[in-house]
């Protein structure tokens, strides 16, 4: 802040020059006049002085207006680049001080000051547009408050004191202060004002602390303003800073607050989605000669997760102006009364910008639609019926645009006109009617744009009954999804009262494409979920009515298709159903056949029925047989029944093997070969007998495997021995081996005999092979 001696010399002429100019003369200067000039000048001096005490007396009916005035010259500035605008305002008893980090005063800022009704703005083609003010005597409400202003800004320092001669608009050089204040350091422009004798600033702490940030939205250039109130007696200690931060994109800005008083320190940050559009065809104004087109801004308050804040707003001319009642933030360029509270109602500029302000508001749909927040719930943003005034004419003419706009969500998705929708309590979903997802605390909004109710909900399903059964599978999934959230929004109560008018409804989907009625309506055939995750996947052929596996995964549909009767589909329900269709004499089809059987496997409580007996199986020629008709087409040992049967494709007997199909997982094989040999019945040993006759399959196993029938029965005798009957015995005692075919010793076949003699029980010991030269040892012990 350093400034070379000839720069503060020229400022202090400068200063000095325009003193002059304004009459207070030096009494060397003075006593050059004549009688006649002074006079004259003396008069115009107090025409002058008249003129700026009643533009600081009369300009604004709120004192405070002084500290709006002068954060739109802080926003009016000119700051270096990278520099962070900012304007500090800082309270105390005894004075206040503004300090802003701009680039500084010029001699033209100088002189406009120092004058009535000149500003550096203009209102031609010099002036930019968004500058805040036109009139140019906003500085001169600084005196409605103060008596003296101190301006320091190098090289520039001077004071307007409204205790002396023209004190208002002539400045008065004052010496720099060489050491300036360190807590003031890094800001260009200093001003402090000072109070009247005998009075302070005391009253005027609650203005600083009601300074709103939303005013920074707005602000070309200022990004930050720091509020500081010192404590004394009455006064309560107060500091706060506000930041505005925009996104990339510039529709939406971050606003950080930091508070610190009596209550500590609190941090806040508030967003507002932005939406802004640019108009032209403006009517002739000329305090905004060569402004072709200007710019309207909305500012929505959302939180961080962009969802609504329902909080009143104010109307701002790059200034707060007035809360007029609305939920979001307006600025445009709009003409100001004199003290700056409220807009010229009748001027054409004005009724054009707030079309401008109504067209705004329709564009910034197509923002809400985009934010899942604000989708449902921007219709609260709408103000309430206006009165017959400026700002009423703003509220009605909102209102009437969105009426006649596609702006609502139907129950499909669609966008229409609000007039074109009905609302059935908290809703129905159709093209006609409105999007449940609007809450039903809104519906007094709704209303007012022209939404029609159609009754409530015994109304509503009188009116579906009469539909076509067709009409409900057109429908949309969106649709029936809709129906169910609404249906459970309504009370218990309410549930149960219109549970019955909903069984003759086809509104649960069935596999396959179908639709039914609830099961209860007409002694309909039971309906069901297809089950929890882990069950076996249902066999296609099952005759089951399932819901639609899509349908049942939303919550409120699968609550209702509940109401309607549907429960979930058990194990034994399928395994009833599998067992009623094994009964009958012809079997399913092969690929059917597997499926059942792996389904009933697959479920222990099934595996455990007793009617899996009746289970058809297939062979490895494709033939439907029952259980005990198969083996298992397995290779352990060498007496299994694949070892033993594998000669039948050249004998006149074919032993029959369970299917190849029939496979399950390696870690199953156990468990599967228990289970289809004890339930269902499959041989896994060459079977003994049919009946009290010897069985074929024995029969073929003596004629062709005759040396290995004594160490067959030995291995299997705790099976065989309970199956032993008279009929069965007498068939092996009847045996001859032919020995020399079959290499068989002679005395096996007396063996045999013997063996059967025991009756009860045998174990047989063996030394030696069967086919050895001497033959084994054999112990035989009876019971």
């Amino acid at each position: 802040m350093s400034v070379n001696n000839d720069a503060t010399k020229e400022a202090r002429r400068v200063v000095e020059e325009i003193a002059g100019d304004n009459g207070v003369f030096t009494p060397e200067r003075r006593a050059l006049e004549t009688p006649a000039s002074l006079r004259t000048i003396d008069n115009l001096k107090g025409i002058a002085l008249a003129a700026a005490q009643k533009l600081a007396g009369d300009l604004y009916d709120k004192p405070t207006h002084f500290i709006l005035e002068s954060i739109q010259n802080a926003d009016d500035n000119a700051y270096a680049p990278g520099v962070l605008p900012k304007l500090r305002l800082y309270h105390s008893v005894g004075c206040i001080w503004m300090d802003c980090n701009e680039l500084g005063f010029e001699e033209a800022h100088v002189r406009a000051l120092c004058n009535v009704g000149k500003s550096t703005k203009g209102s031609g083609k010099g002036r930019q547009e968004g500058y805040i003010g036109e009139k140019g005597i906003g500085f001169k409400s600084i005196f409605k408050v103060a008596e003296r202003v101190h301006i320091n800004s190098p090289p520039y320092s001077f004071d307007l004191d409204g205790s002396r001669e023209m004190g208002m608009i002539t400045p008065r050089w004052v010496v720099p202060d060489p050491e300036p204040s360190l807590s003031r350091m890094g800001y260009q422009t200093q001003l402090t004002l000072l109070p009247p004798d005998g009075k302070d600033f005391r009253s005027l702490a609650d203005a600083f602390r009601e300074i709103r940030p939303t005013l920074l939205i707005f602000l070309r250039r200022l990004k930050s303003i720091e509020v500081t109130v010192s404590p004394c007696f009455g006064v309560a200690a107060f500091h706060t800073s506000y930041t505005t931060t925009w996104a990339s994109d510039s529709e939406s800005v971050t606003i950080d607050a930091l508070e610190m008083g009596l209550a500590g320190k609190r941090q806040e940050r508030r967003k507002y989605l932005v939406v802004k559009d640019r108009f032209g065809r403006l009517p002739k104004e000329p305090l905004r000669t060569d402004i072709n087109s200007t710019e309207v801004v909305l500012a929505f308050p959302v939180d961080e997760d962009a969802n609504l804040v329902d909080e009143t707003q104010s109307v701002h001319a790059f200034l707060p102006v007035r809360d007029i009642g609305l939920k979001f933030v307006v600025q445009a360029d709009f003409l100001l009364t004199s003290n700056r509270q409220d807009v010229h109602g009748a001027s054409p500029w004005n009724l054009r910008l707030r079309e401008c302000v109504v067209s705004t508001f329709v564009k910034a749909m197509a923002r809400f639609r985009e934010a899942e927040g604000l989708r449902h719930t921007w219709i609260r943003y709408l103000p309430d019926d206006g009165a017959e005034d400026f700002w009423g004419g703003l509220k009605n003419g909102i209102l009437e645009k969105i009426k006649s706009q596609p702006v609502l969500l139907s129950r499909d998705g669609r966008l229409a006109v609000p007039n074109a929708l009905k609302s059935i309590e908290a809703g129905f979903l159709d093209s006609t009617f409105i999007s449940p997802r609007y809450s039903p605390g809104d519906v007094h909004i709704l209303e007012r744009l022209g939404v029609g109710t159609l009754g409530r909900w015994r109304g509503l399903i009188r009116h579906l009954n009469a539909w076509d059964p067709a009409e409900f599978a057109s429908r949309s999934e969106a649709w029936h999804e809709d129906f169910a959230d609404v249906y459970f929004r309504q009370s218990i109560f309410q549930r149960q009262t219109l549970a019955p008018d909903l069984l003759p409804l086809p509104l649960i989907p069935l596999e396959g494409g179908s639709w039914a009625r609830s099961s209860r309506y007409n002694g309909g055939g039971a309906i069901y979920f297809r089950g929890p995750p882990g069950l076996r996947e249902i066999p296609a052929d099952v005759k089951l009515r399932l819901v639609d596996a899509k349908a049942s995964q939303h919550n409120s549909r699968r609550e209702l298709f509940k109401a309607m009767g549907v429960t979930e589909c058990r194990v034994g329900d399928v395994a009833s159903l599998i067992f009623t269709m094994h009964e009958s004499p012809s079997p399913p089809p092969f690929a059917k056949a597997i499926a059942h059987v792996r389904y009933i496997f697959g479920h222990e409580s099934a595996r455990d029925d007793p009617r899996s007996a009746q289970l058809w199986l297939f062979d490895s020629n494709w033939s439907a047989v029952k259980g005990p008709a198969l083996y298992l087409d397995t290779d352990a040992g060498p007496f299994s029944p694949f070892r033993l049967f594998n000669k039948q494709q050249s004998s006149r007997f074919a032993a029959r093997f369970l299917h190849g199909d029939y496979n399950v997982p390696q870690e199953e094989k156990v468990r599967w070969t228990r289970w289809l040999k004890e339930s269902l019945r499959v041989q896994t040993i060459p079977k003994l007998g049919d009946g009290d006759q010897i069985s074929a399959d024995f029969a073929f196993i003596l004629k062709e495997w005759p040396q290995h029938v004594l160490e067959l029965l030995r291995t299997h005798w705790g099976i065989y021995r309970l199956l032993m009957t008279i009929g069965i015995r007498r068939a092996i005692e009847k045996f001859e081996a032919d020995t020399e075919k079959k290499d068989f010793p002679c005395w096996h076949s007396h063996i045999l005999r013997r063996v059967l003699l025991v009756g009860q029980k045998l174990r047989l010991g063996c030394s030696g092979r069967l086919h050895g030269q001497k033959g084994p040892q054999i112990n035989v012990w009876r019971r």
